[in-house]
């Protein structure tokens, strides 16, 4: 899922089933981009066949995201380390994007690093998950009549007392040392730039080593 379009793909599936070419035509890009998209997706398990239309001279497949399927999700969400990072960074590309079009209407802003009994978090990540199986459930196709189009986006976790990696770092400034010293921030390898495939870490025997992240991550 690391990647803006295949969240705005994500998106577009689950309040309608489409073609590759209806995806195409819906988030002005090429068909071959859109195929090459839902073609990852769909090997990941995040979009599944929704049955074939007639067109003229063939037939097109169409695609749904199974966003409520618990067995694929758990698979296919990403949980290494550096995959969880590559997927927070397409949250931010694509939410620049989606803030552009804020204005049309009520909404709200909320941003959090807190300390807080573990009964209160409980009763956050219930609530957070209430309003994504609400928003997901009820989502239309764009442009249906009396539907207005909006953005949730949440990203919530509890946090460790240091980064799971020094990879993890990167773009963080800590705090000044006793000295007065701000340490300089560990470089990162092995990693390109949000939006492309990526390699995660090398390990001893050149085969990929990725460390497991802690929690649930939901759509």
């Amino acid at each position: 899922m690391a990647h803006p379009l295949r969240l705005q793909i994500l998106s577009l599936l689950t309040g309608a089933e489409m073609s590759a070419a209806e995806v195409a035509r819906e988030l002005d890009t090429s068909q071959a981009n859109a195929s090459y998209h839902l073609r990852v997706l769909a090997a990941a398990g995040h979009v599944v066949d929704a049955g074939e239309e007639k067109i003229r001279g063939g037939v097109a497949k169409r695609y749904r995201h199974p966003w409520n399927d618990d067995s694929i999700r758990d698979e296919a969400t990403p949980a290494a380390v550096e995959d969880s990072r590559m997927f927070v960074e397409a949250i931010c590309t694509e939410l620049v994007r989606r803030q552009a079009y804020a204005g049309g209407g009520p909404g709200c802003t909320v941003d959090a690093e807190m300390w807080v009994t573990p009964e209160v978090w409980g009763q956050v990540l219930d609530l957070t998950r209430e309003a994504s199986a609400l928003i997901h459930d009820r989502a239309r196709p764009p442009r249906t009549e009396g539907a207005i189009h909006v953005n949730l986006t949440t990203v919530a976790f509890t946090m460790m007392r240091e980064p799971r990696t020094a990879s993890a770092k990167v773009g963080f400034v800590p705090p000044p040392t006793r000295g007065g010293d701000t340490p300089a921030s560990p470089q990162r390898k092995g990693t390109a730039g949000t939006g492309g495939e990526q390699q995660g870490p090398e390990g001893k025997d050149g085969k990929e080593t990725r460390e497991r992240s802690e929690g649930r991550w939901c759509r």
